[in-house]
Parts: structure tokens; sequence; C-alpha cells
């Protein structure tokens, strides 16, 4: 997948921080993103991401 673009946010570094670390909101801006979720793992957490292969 090749995802390109920018976008230009009217907000704190730290409010957008913050958001890209929240699944619901990396689900609503990753095109084709079906789910996102975060697993406890022994060293951490992994983020999960499903993805449709039809974009």
């Amino acid at each position: 997948m090749n995802i390109s673009g920018s976008q230009k946010v009217k907000a704190p570094r730290t409010q957008v921080f913050t958001a890209l670390l929240n699944p619901h909101v990396l689900q609503e801006s990753i095109p084709g993103c079906e789910s996102a979720e975060l697993v406890d793992m022994a060293d951490g957490q992994q983020l999960k991401l499903k993805i449709s292969p039809n974009i």
C-alpha cells in the first residue's frame, strides 16, 4: 500500500500527537482501515490494524 499526501492541522503539537496515539483517530485517518486496536504485549503495546484490500 502506498499512501501519500499531507495535511496541515491547526492544533497544538501535543494535541495532534495525542490524537495520533488514539486507535480510533488512526482508523478514521487511514484509507481502507476497517479496525485499529491496541494489544497489550509483554514488552509494551502493539497497534493492530485491519486494512481492506479493496480501497
